[in-house]
């Protein structure tokens, strides 16, 4: 078993998908595909959340922009139109939206169901497309199987009922397995995040639960570097680093 995490960044366009495709089929083993949200649709998601707690309409306008774009991806992809789990996946975050715009309140667990639609929606996506290269593929839902505490927006994992969870839902697996990455719930089924950069952590926790031989964490950037790039001029890429 591997487990393969893909970044936003690595997901941008459908070019880029078509790339991610491209490693995960040359896979000569079961794997677990993580995948982040498109993009920068993040920040996006965090700009209309913002929007609406502050009674500016114009997060509706937002919405339908972010929404088209994923629809017209999904469609240049598979020659299909945009299947109804995506569309109800942002009929969902319209209504969460709404309710934010209406209370004019944003709430940390209204926040992460928002920022995690962007995961939600990518996994959709890029199964999609794996499903019409003719691989076999199932999609599953991480929040059914990562299983955290209920501090929404940097929750803590049960790694007990994680593993067990995660290893009960193995034996459906097929040969490519994608999962939203950054998402999970609690017991009772609220949504909460694993915090910015979550994706890895998801990966990470699936690969341990799993025992798995290997994870790989793919990315456009070559290498590791010192700091963030966009934050520190004098960042650097490292030549080599340990474990």
């Amino acid at each position: 078993m591997k487990v393969l995490k893909f970044g936003g960044s690595s997901l941008k366009n459908a070019e880029a998908i078509k790339q991610m495709s491209q490693i995960v089929s040359s896979s000569e083993s079961q794997c677990c595909v993580v995948v982040s949200a498109i993009g920068d649709t993040t920040d996006e998601l965090q700009a209309i959340a913002e929007q609406a707690q502050k009674d500016d309409e114009s997060y509706k306008e937002s919405l339908a922009t972010l929404q088209a774009f994923h629809e017209k991806l999904y469609q240049d992809l598979t020659g299909k139109e945009a299947s109804a789990e995506l569309v109800a996946a942002f009929d969902h975050l319209r209504r969460v939206c709404g309710g934010v715009f209406l209370l004019k309140e944003l709430t940390h667990k209204s926040l992460d169901f928002i920022l995690g639609s962007g995961e939600i929606a990518s996994s959709i996506i890029v199964s999609a497309f794996l499903e019409s290269q003719q691989l076999k593929v199932k999609r599953f839902d991480t929040r059914q199987y990562i299983v955290t505490n209920g501090h929404f927006g940097d929750a803590s994992v049960d790694f007990a009922s994680t593993t067990n969870q995660l290893n009960r839902v193995s034996k459906e697996f097929s040969a490519i397995n994608v999962f939203p990455g950054f998402v999970a719930a609690t017991a009772t089924g609220e949504m909460t995040t694993l915090g910015r950069g979550g994706s890895d952590y998801t990966a990470a926790i699936i690969a341990s639960a799993l025992d798995s031989g290997m994870l790989e964490i793919w990315t456009d950037v070559d290498g590791i570097m010192t700091a963030d790039p966009r934050r520190v001029k004098r960042s650097h890429t490292l030549d080599q680093v340990s474990y």
